[in-house]
């Protein structure tokens, strides 16, 4: 068989995986609202990887497309989603809602009524771009101090952006018509990237919703219950935070 089906019946699996991983953290850790997001968002990816499989049993090669890119559109839509309430962004997300909308009927219109390959193929691409980088950005700047968790995520989804902006541009540059030799080089880059930054990020979310929980579980060791105060442990460990950065202001190590 071709080796391309057996990278997308990994990509379907692995989302199933990572989906109900996040089903699980969703129950396990106080059925936070982004866990759940995480999950339906993987569960799409499984859907958009099952979609692709089933190509061939698709009589309208209009109906597979539309199918596949609302997959796509709405996977990295609800992954965003879950970042901005994770984070408690100021974004609303109507306004990506509305984007996401806009973006599938032009694909659709150029898919099924003005067939025009380039922008049919490119146009929800370039929409997950956008959703990619400002999910990097989300996750990196809402905090001073960045968890190291945080970082590798911010970097694998830019890196992920980067390449998918690539591919996306490698097909609207095919025009109206088929391309083979971009279609080809569209698949191969798409290919050397989506596997391994589909598990990237799937394992990055799992690291960060561990680094929360650690640092709960850290806060409710350093204050008091019912106060909310810095308990004995907590008073002398901010203590000798303070006295260190006292100490190198003035110039002792």
């Amino acid at each position: 068989m071709n080796p391309v089906f057996y990278i997308l019946v990994t990509l379907f699996l692995t989302s199933v995986i990572w989906s109900v991983i996040f089903l699980m953290s969703w129950f396990t850790l106080g059925k936070k609202q982004y866990a759940m997001l995480w999950t339906i968002a993987f569960a799409l990816s499984a859907c958009q990887w099952a979609t692709i499989l089933a190509e061939p049993l698709f009589d309208s090669h209009t109906l597979y497309w539309m199918l596949g890119s609302s997959f796509s559109v709405g996977s990295v839509l609800l992954g965003t989603w879950g970042h901005c309430i994770r984070v408690n962004s100021s974004i609303k997300i109507r306004y990506l809602i509305i984007s996401a909308i806009v973006t599938l009927a032009a694909v659709y219109y150029f898919t099924a009524i003005n067939v025009h390959v380039g922008l049919f193929m490119s146009l929800y691409v370039y929409y997950d771009v956008i959703l990619l980088i400002l999910s990097a950005v989300i996750i990196f700047r809402h905090k001073q101090k960045s968890l190291p968790a945080e970082i590798g995520a911010s970097i694998t989804y830019t890196l992920c952006g980067l390449l998918l902006f690539v591919a996306a541009s490698i097909a609207l540059l095919q025009g109206s018509q088929v391309n083979e030799e971009y279609i080809a080089l569209y698949t191969l880059i798409n290919f050397m990237t989506v596997p391994a930054a589909h598990v990237g990020m799937a394992v990055f979310i799992i690291f960060i919703m561990a680094s929360d929980l650690a640092e709960k579980m850290n806060h409710l060791a350093m204050t008091d219950v019912l106060t909310g105060c810095l308990n004995r442990r907590g008073f002398y460990n901010k203590s000798q935070e303070q006295l260190k950065d006292k100490l190198n202001l003035l110039g002792y190590r």
